[in-house]
């Protein structure tokens, strides 16, 4: 398993709790919410985008590596490991 570049929150400068290596990138979420978020747009079989939109959502931000579906089941498994650091 590769090294992961320990990364931190961008308004407080602490370190990022929910961090792992996945797909030769490093896979991180903010809080229970967004990791929920993250597992849930990977396992949908269709991703479908608001009509009228005015701004970027969060999807559009998402590194592609993580969107591919070639991807798919790493992501899950680290999303896997990121819920196991939550529970204990």
């Amino acid at each position: 398993m590769r090294e992961i570049r320990p990364l931190s929150d961008p308004c407080f400068g602490l370190p990022l709790r929910l961090q792992a290596a996945c797909a030769g990138q490093t896979l991180w979420a903010y809080n229970p919410g967004h990791l929920a978020y993250l597992k849930a747009y990977v396992q949908a079989d269709l991703r479908r985008r608001p009509d009228n939109r005015l701004h970027m959502t969060m999807v559009e931000r998402l590194p592609s590596w993580l969107k591919q579906g070639r991807h798919r089941a790493e992501v899950l498994r680290g999303i896997e490991r990121l819920e196991q650091v939550l529970i204990g």
